[in-house]
């Protein structure tokens, strides 16, 4: 008996769901950016609704700022423990990027010089490298983005030559699809 209640206890959120409420109670994104972990291990379902209401807010693009709090998750690295928090992360980024980019590039700007190299060393390649490298490349010829395209695809470029580059992409209307408003 106190086996099983030991092990209970070891998982949580099924011995006392109660818990699980505690963390970010309000279910809020600024509780969510500094508790990211901890909410994801008792509650991932209601840490990936408020996750993905700040990201759907971001790709509406109604304000810059939403971009730019959806961006600021990538500069917590301590989401890096965890696998699916990241592929979500890439993917949603990646489509961002991709269908918003001039959304994207200006909720970069609004981000502090810190968060601002954290993004670059988190975001990676993800389905549509060549999409993405192209993307980059026309945005660094010139214009008001050119210095953020610039180190986005300097950061990835390496990953781009030895996976990307001769990858072939993700089909962009899956991405149409699936991020469709």
């Amino acid at each position: 008996m106190k086996t099983i209640i030991a092990l209970l206890c070891m998982i949580p959120g099924l011995a006392f769901p109660s818990e699980n409420a505690a963390i970010c109670p309000d279910n809020s994104f600024t509780c969510l950016e500094r508790h990211m972990n901890d909410f994801y291990l008792a509650d991932h379902d209601r840490f990936y609704s408020v996750y993905k209401q700040t990201f759907k807010q971001a790709l509406q693009c109604r304000n810059y700022k939403d971009v730019a709090r959806y961006l600021t998750i990538h500069s917590y690295s301590t989401a890096q423990d965890i696998a699916e928090i990241n592929e979500s992360m890439e993917q949603d980024t990646e489509a961002l990027l991709l269908l918003k980019p001039k959304c994207f590039f200006e909720g970069y700007l609004l981000l502090t010089p810190q968060q601002q190299a954290n993004l670059i060393g988190s975001y990676h390649l993800f389905s549509r490298p060549n999409h993405v490298m192209q993307l980059l490349h026309k945005f660094m010829q010139a214009g008001k983005y050119k210095h953020v395209a610039t180190l986005i695809y300097n950061a990835n470029q390496e990953s781009y030559q030895s996976y990307g580059k001769d990858a072939e992409d993700a089909p962009m209307d899956d991405l149409y699809q699936k991020y469709k408003q």
